[in-house]
């Protein structure tokens, strides 16, 4: 098994690399030594959570974003996809055939869950975009966006959609009359068709809160 250490370096040195970032740019702009944050990205060292602010500050990209990358990265390392340096480049534009995503995204919308409520809980892809796949529009998508929804249909696949509040009652509402006009079925294996039923996904509960 690899280090989670491991997979949070690789997430931070493709998100330097996609900005075109040099690691001597951004250990000065972070005030961090040079030789710290190569052993931050190599896997090497525990990033402490002082000098992971300092360097996602210089990149400008959320925690919450950098945690789905390190769990895109974990997958990958499971299914024993490699990823090479020009990978880690390439990959944010690399595209892969949107039929998966597309069945994911209307499986979940027969448990209720709106397009905006996905949303909240998939930092990294726009909403247009989620709206967008979900309807078939696109023949393919970034892989990144592909591996992002796979994660979040893992997560939620055996949840109902929440509706504590007037908004979330009227998303899921109209959203399960959306999915029933459009004929699209729950995931397989699920049984969450009893309101207030919810099934903490075991690897992921708690990363994406």
């Amino acid at each position: 098994m690899t280090l989670l250490r491991t997979h949070i370096g690789q997430a931070l040195r493709r998100a330097r690399l996609q900005r075109g970032y040099t690691l001597r740019f951004v250990a000065d702009a972070a005030y961090v030594s040079l030789g710290y944050l190569s052993e931050m990205e190599r896997g090497v060292k525990e990033a402490s959570s002082e000098y992971l602010e300092r360097y996602l500050g210089v990149l400008d990209i959320p925690l919450s974003r950098l945690m789905q990358d390190v769990a895109v990265f974990a997958l990958r390392a499971e299914q024993s996809i490699p990823d090479t340096p020009e990978s880690l480049l390439a990959s944010r534009h690399e595209m892969v055939e949107s039929t998966t995503a597309t069945r994911q995204l209307r499986e979940l919308a027969a448990l209720g869950w709106s397009i905006e409520a996905l949303h909240k809980r998939c930092s990294g892809v726009s909403l247009s975009s989620l709206g967008s796949i979900r309807r078939g529009q696109f023949a393919r998508v970034r892989r990144v966006n592909a591996d992002r929804i796979g994660l979040l249909y893992e997560r939620l696949k055996h949840t109902p959609a929440p509706a504590t509040t007037p908004e979330e009652r009227c998303g899921r509402s109209r959203t399960l009359a959306h999915a029933e006009a459009n004929g699209w079925s729950r995931p397989v294996n699920t049984d969450t068709a009893r309101p207030g039923v919810v099934t903490a996904d075991p690897i992921t509960a708690g990363v994406y809160n």
